[in-house]
Order: C-alpha cells, then structure tokens, then sequence
C-alpha cells in the first residue's frame, strides 16, 4: 500500500482557491436551522386550534404535554408547513401568498 501525501498530489495554490469555499460550506452545516410561522401561517394555526387541542377533539398529548406537531418540507419556492393535531387531523397552514 502507497501512502500519498493529497499536498504532493494538488498544488498548494490550488488548495488555497477552494479554502474559502470549504470554509463556508463548514460554516453552513454547523449553523442550526430555524423554522417560523409568518403572520398568516400563524392566523391559519389559530383558526385550526380553534377546533383541535385538548378538550376540544380526541386529542391526546404527547409526552411533553404536546398535542400539535408542526412539519416543514423546504422546496424550490419555498416553505410548506403542515400542522398535526394529536387526533391525527393534518391541515396545510402554508402562506400561498409568499411563497
């Protein structure tokens, strides 16, 4: 087995071209990621727990105390949002308007 040095391989100014961009994309990944409601997913929230919570369905809470789970799917144009009721009704809360 021959141990190869990548420095005897890719030039060193090479190496110093694509830092930065390692860098970065380091900086990226360590960075968390954070997901909101705009107004207007928070309005559609507010009107489906009107009908869904504890005491108001079959909900159930989790072991946190939690009866609604949200879920985020990133695309190309934006954010889709749904929200979980612990009764197991599913409803889209997206803003169609910014997406």
């Amino acid at each position: 087995m021959v141990d190869i040095n990548i420095k005897t391989i890719v030039d060193s100014k090479e190496i110093e071209k694509i830092k930065p961009k390692l860098d970065a994309i380091k900086k990226m990944a360590l960075e968390p990621i954070k997901f909101e409601l705009d107004e207007e997913e928070l309005k559609n929230f507010e009107k489906f727990k009107e009908k869904h919570g504890i005491g108001k369905c079959k909900a159930l809470p989790d072991s946190t105390g939690a009866c609604f789970t949200f879920s985020f799917m990133p695309t190309g144009i934006g954010m889709n949002t749904w929200v979980k009721c612990g009764c197991g009704k599913k409803e889209y809360i997206t803003d169609l308007e910014n997406l």
